[in-house]
């Protein structure tokens, strides 16, 4: 566990240093309250503004996405830098294991972007309990944080870290930058959502239902086991991996 922790707050101090990690989430912020501050142009744009929970799935469905698509970027060259600032050759002569280290860059990045979701949920919070405090729902934002701000983080985090260990970096980048297009541009019967999208799946109907459709659980469930499972497949691939770990101190 020590080892895990000191990989961990290693990877966090070094990710809330990068100015790419805050321009994110300045650039998020930006965007989101520009089209969805509560001014009347906006409010008579979009009535449901006003509504409890409709804003916190306009900010997941819209800019969580860019959020997402940046921290994969931060996330990805990960291990890649410590192979060459030769980090990785220094951990692998101490008591360290494989596993150790994985599980710390996976916590290590985790918990930066979730505070980068809470910051980014906090500033649209306040706003909306000064400005509409009517259509303010705790419940949508709790749920909205800990709920798909998580299992999105996961999917993410997970592929981010696992994929360009296995593939050469420029394919991984194609190959995402796909997926988020898709999650972009493809324009979903309200009643059955991919399960496979990051906020446009089924978890998203349960902050607000207008425009997505009934809700199923089961699809619900799906959607979750989808995105958490991936991830953590993800990170779990990577300890049978040999490319970047010795044999001789794998434990």
């Amino acid at each position: 566990m020590h080892n895990i922790m000191a990989v961990s707050i290693y990877e966090i101090k070094m990710m809330l240093r990068r100015l790419g990690f805050w321009g994110i989430l300045i650039f998020a912020l930006v965007i989101s309250i520009w089209d969805n501050f509560p001014s009347k142009s906006n409010l008579s744009r979009l009535s449901f503004l006003a509504e409890p929970g409709y804003l916190v799935s306009r900010l997941l469905v819209q800019t969580g996405l860019l959020i997402m698509f940046g921290v994969m970027f931060l996330v990805s060259n990960t291990i890649a830098k410590d192979k060459k600032t030769g980090v990785d050759q220094l951990l692998m002569t101490s008591n360290i294991s494989k596993k150790q280290y994985i599980i710390g860059k996976f916590i290590g990045n985790f918990i930066p972007t979730m505070l980068m979701f809470g910051l980014y949920f906090l500033v649209h919070a306040v706003i909306q309990i000064v400005l509409i405090p009517e259509a303010f729902s705790l419940k949508a934002y709790l749920f909205g944080y800990f709920i798909l701000a998580v299992a999105a983080s996961f999917f993410v985090i997970g592929i981010s870290i696992s994929l360009p260990m296995w593939i050469d970096i420029r394919i991984f980048y194609a190959l995402m930058a796909l997926y988020f297009l898709a999650n972009l541009l493809i324009v979903p019967d309200s009643t059955t959502l991919p399960f496979w999208f990051l906020f446009y799946g089924d978890l998203i109907k349960i902050i607000y239902n207008y425009g997505f459709g009934v809700l199923i659980i089961k699809n619900v469930i799906l959607n979750f086991l989808f995105l958490v499972g991936i991830g953590t497949l993800s990170v779990f691939s990577l300890m049978i991996n040999k490319r970047f770990w010795r044999d001789n101190v794998t434990k």
